[in-house]
């Protein structure tokens, strides 16, 4: 994304240190930069997330040495800074982006600890979510038009809001050193390993051992 271009990270020199987004449709005249007109404090793009819904996701790095999180439909004049990721943990990297309806989830490190963040891609849209429960590093899962995330004593699922984010299976505390609590999708189920194998079932809402 976005449509049939490619945006990536590059210099325009081979021994640059001016890192920008770039998008490409595979010829030179198609090649051009999409973050090195941004306005200060922009010092260099830092890492592209993923993309969802023609909308590329990218970390944008300033000249504090703090995140930020921006947008690019492939074009200069739509790439755009949507939040700041300052969080007390300096150049912050997001992790496990996480498309889910018109909407992507991804974790940061803050200084007090992990927080689930969403986006639409908007300003306003952009932001943590508005609950307590803190996930845990594992990669979680689209599933039935929610997120499913472990978190400790189980896994919850959220639909981006306070009211929506609740408890699904109490799991008890994973053992994150031997078994990391990723979810993976498989058809109308998610699976995740915790010592024992357990999956839910989406379409009968419930929680099982397998």
């Amino acid at each position: 994304e976005p449509g049939d271009r490619l945006v990536f990270l590059g210099a325009p020199t081979q021994f640059a240190q001016q890192v920008e987004l770039y998008v490409s449709d595979g010829t030179d005249a198609g090649t051009a930069p999409l973050t090195a007109g941004l306005p200060a404090p922009h010092a260099r793009a830092h890492t592209v997330l993923g993309g969802h819904n023609n909308l590329v996701y990218f970390t944008d790095a300033t000249t504090q040495g703090l995140g930020r999180l921006g947008v690019t439909d492939g074009t200069a004049a739509g790439t755009r800074i949507v939040a700041d990721l300052n969080t007390g943990s300096g150049l912050v990297r997001p992790m496990y982006f996480t498309p889910v309806g018109d909407k992507v989830f991804f974790t940061v490190q803050t200084g007090q600890g992990l927080r689930l963040w969403k986006s639409d891609g908007t300003t306003s849209g952009t932001g943590p979510v508005d609950t307590t429960v803190q996930p845990l590093l594992a990669w979680p899962v689209e599933l039935g038009g929610r997120l499913l995330f472990g978190a400790a004593g189980g896994i919850y699922e959220t639909d981006g809001t306070r009211d929506g984010t609740r408890l699904v299976a109490a799991t008890g505390q994973f053992d994150t050193r031997f078994f990391p609590p990723s979810l993976f999708r498989a058809g109308d189920q998610a699976w995740f390993m915790n010592g024992e194998n357990w999956r839910r079932d989406d379409g009968l809402g419930g929680v099982w051992r397998s």
